[in-house]
């Protein structure tokens, strides 16, 4: 064989090396070990129209802490909650399991979040402790082009209406009229079947690389000055 030949078939090997290993550079392992932030302003949320002047105030940030899975391209994702860039203590972790396949997309779904919001712009601060449903994160850790990622989520109104402020006397009720006169109607939610539920989108959002090292929280093990009065 030529030598031109074996400096061909040396490069293919190596080449090849590098993909069985996971050796290129530009893959999910640029995520691994890292933690990254994703805020939404509330001239991001797109649906329902205007849900953003209700909900965009006290929405609160979010952590992702990334791990490898145990095989091939799997990623342990742990998410939480942060106020002003640093961790919310008040707010459990949730670790969940995600494919990181697709590089430079990516698609992180929670089944159930517990969601602990303090909205203070309220008089007195109103404190809710809820779960969102089928929480899903698309393409919001960096590594794109651009801002293309979106985020939906199912809230129960039975369980949120306490900070629909612009709302006279809110109640489950009350929020799902209303949110239905702008042409958003309440379903039937999954989890219990009460007709209270509400999908909810927010779109072009991007997460950054953040320095906080994301701490597991446990339900049990969040401070009894987080609950609600």
């Amino acid at each position: 064989m030529q030598p031109r030949n074996l400096r061909l078939l040396s490069l293919l090997s190596f080449a090849l090396v590098l993909a069985a290993c996971g050796g290129e550079a530009n893959d999910s392992s640029r995520w691994v070990g890292h933690t990254f932030l994703l805020n939404i302003p509330a001239t991001n949320w797109s649906e329902p129209r205007g849900i953003g002047g209700d909900i965009g105030g006290f929405v609160p940030q979010f952590l992702f802490s990334v791990a490898r899975g145990a095989s091939g391209p799997e990623l342990e994702i742990t998410i939480g909650t942060s106020v002003g860039g640093m961790q919310d203590p008040c707010n459990a972790t949730t670790k969940v399991t995600a494919s990181g396949a697709d590089y430079p997309g990516s698609q992180i779904v929670v089944p159930a979040f517990p969601l602990h919001i303090v909205d203070t712009n309220q008089t007195p601060t109103v404190v809710v402790d809820t779960t969102v449903h089928d929480f899903t994160f698309k393409n919001t850790l960096p590594g794109g082009s651009g801002k293309d990622g979106e985020v939906t989520a199912t809230i129960d109104a039975a369980e949120v209406y306490p900070l629909f402020r612009l709302i006279p006397m809110p109640s489950k009720e009350s929020v799902c009229k209303a949110l239905g006169s702008a042409g958003a109607t309440c379903a039937a939610c999954a989890h219990n079947g009460e007709p209270f539920c509400l999908t909810i989108k927010a779109v072009q959002l991007g997460g950054t690389q953040s320095a906080v090292a994301l701490k597991p929280v446990a339900v049990d093990e969040i401070p009894a000055s987080c609950r609600k009065p």
